[in-house]
């Protein structure tokens, strides 16, 4: 699921309380009972929240039913990522698995809260993984906080695959799909076996993983085409080396993760990319800063740090790059009608946080949001963007 497609449901417009629940979760361990507990509490304070917001006891008590009833799913907490965030509305329950930790927080209001999205949205532009060993390769596409497989058609599927099989249990050549006989492969071939999968007696040469490989490769360069999509591959060290070798796609993240990747799931696989991935995604920080302190500089229109400006240009899909100050707010409310902000130094009643506001539109409408330090924003600003037009 991309960016566009997490947070458009959380957008839709809501008749009466929206309420967004935030908590760090576990995926194994005996912390995992710990969980359930948190969201009870959580749960706990925002229907005193209600109750003190106008609702009554059981209307509140009604309202928060999918919450309470989550608590009690003990199958739901044994598959977690490492964070979770539930939105709850009249007529609308929302969750979502989280691959990075969050804080505990919870926010009652006019619509849904999506800043604490960030860190899992935010920080994951679009990248690729290729899961390969000889038994299997597996393509996933990584942006929005997860990982989605991708079939394509041309892609090996294994060794197997590639080759009808393994040697018969007579040890006799076997016949390829084109036609043509494979040998079997002995331990006293002239290049190096490997393994086709863990604890199994079937082997392949170099040459034929190589080709394999080869056609893996082609098969992706494809797929990106000259999309500079950066690609993750997940594969022990022989795989590894061999493919950096045959691949042709100029944007092959290094270092490759030389883990095998049958055993892992696809969160751990999304785990592992992120972390060879976070240089790449600090640069892109560090570059969207440059440019908009450039633009701010420069003037011309290209940059704001104008608050009502950037909350009309998000609301209007105009917002390449936001910027906003870790930890800070800007209350105020939005009217449609006008197409203008009206902004608050303290929150009055009905305000939401435009910061908020600013970043789910300016997500939803392709451009990027990144959350800074207050020392690395320009001067005394809680937000600041780069222009589209």
């Amino acid at each position: 699921m991309s960016a566009h497609d997490h947070l458009q449901p959380l957008l839709a417009e809501i008749t009466g309380p929206a309420v967004s629940i935030f908590l760090p979760t576990h995926v194994a361990g005996r912390e995992i009972r710990q969980d359930p507990i948190r969201l009870r509490n959580l749960l706990g304070k925002v229907q005193a929240a209600l109750v003190d917001g106008g609702l009554r006891g059981p209307e509140a008590e009604a309202l928060l039913r999918p919450g309470y009833a989550l608590v009690e799913d003990g199958l739901f907490w044994r598959h977690q990522q490492q964070g979770l965030a539930v939105f709850i509305a009249p007529g609308t329950t929302l969750v979502r698995h989280l691959p990075v930790s969050v804080g505990e927080s919870w926010h009652v209001g006019p619509r849904f809260q999506i800043r604490p999205l960030l860190p899992a949205l935010a920080a994951d532009s679009r990248f690729v993984v290729a899961a390969i060993s000889l038994k299997e390769a597996t393509i996933y596409e990584g942006g929005g906080g997860e990982l989605r497989p991708v079939a394509l058609a041309d892609l090996p599927r294994g060794m197997e695959n590639l080759f009808g099989g393994g040697p018969d249990a007579r040890g006799e050549g076997q016949t390829r799909s084109d036609g043509t006989v494979r040998k079997p492969v002995t331990a006293n071939a002239a290049d190096a076996p490997a393994n086709a999968d863990a604890g199994s007696q079937k082997q392949v040469s170099n040459d034929e993983a190589i080709q394999y490989l080869k056609q893996i490769a082609a098969c992706l360069d494809q797929y990106l085409g000259g999309s500079g999509v950066p690609l993750v591959v997940v594969a022990d060290e022989r795989l590894a080396g061999h493919f950096r070798r045959v691949c042709r796609y100029p944007v092959l993240v290094e270092p490759m993760i030389t883990v095998p990747p049958d055993s892992l799931d696809p969160a751990t696989l999304h785990s592992h990319a992120r972390e060879v991935l976070r240089p790449r995604f600090d640069q892109a920080r560090r570059d969207a800063l440059d440019r908009v302190r450039q633009g701010v500089g420069g003037g011309g229109g290209t940059a704001s740090t104008h608050p009502a400006e950037i909350v009309a240009a998000a609301l209007q899909g105009r917002v390449e790059t936001l910027l906003l100050r870790q930890g800070g707010a800007c209350w105020g409310r939005w009217l449609p009608k006008e197409q203008t902000a009206i902004l608050h130094h303290a929150r009055h009643p009905g305000d939401e946080d435009l910061l908020d506001l600013a970043a789910a539109h300016t997500m939803v409408t392709g451009g990027r949001v990144f959350e800074l330090d207050v020392s690395d924003m320009p001067p005394g600003q809680v937000m600041a963007a780069l222009l589209r037009f």
